[in-house]
C-alpha cells in the first residue's frame, strides 16, 4: 500500500512515462519535493485533491512539519525496488533511483 502512494506521487509529479525516460536528476528533484512536502499532506482536508507540488508551494512559507528523512528513505526504497525489478526484466539499463539517494 505504501509503495503505491510513492508511485502515485512520482507519476503525479513527472507524468506517466516509461521508466527508461527518467534520469538521476529526476530522482534528485523528487527527493527535493519530498523534503519540502508537509508531513500531513495525505491527511489534511485543505490539501485534498492538490498535487504535491502545489502543497509544497502553499506551505513553503509556513512553519509546518515536513516529511522525515525516514519517510523519504521509505519512498526511495519503494522506487529502488521498482527500478530493480525493471532492471531484472531488461526494461531499464541502469538504476536511476537507488535507496541511498
Amino acid at each position: 500500500m505504501q509503495a503505491r502512494k510513492t508511485y502515485a506521487l512520482f507519476v503525479q509529479h513527472f507524468g506517466d512515462r516509461p521508466l527508461e525516460g527518467f534520469a538521476r536528476s529526476d530522482a534528485a528533484a523528487f527527493k527535493e519535493l519530498l523534503s519540502d512536502l508537509s508531513a500531513n499532506y495525505g491527511k489534511a482536508a485543505e490539501f485534498r485533491g492538490m498535487p504535491a507540488a502545489e502543497i509544497v508551494a502553499a506551505t513553503k512559507s509556513i512553519d509546518t512539519d515536513r516529511l522525515t528523512p525516514r519517510t523519504i528513505q521509505r519512498h526511495f526504497n519503494a522506487l529502488a525496488a521498482l527500478w530493480s525489478a525493471a532492471l531484472e526484466k531488461g526494461q531499464v539499463a541502469s538504476m536511476t533511483c537507488s535507496p541511498g539517494m
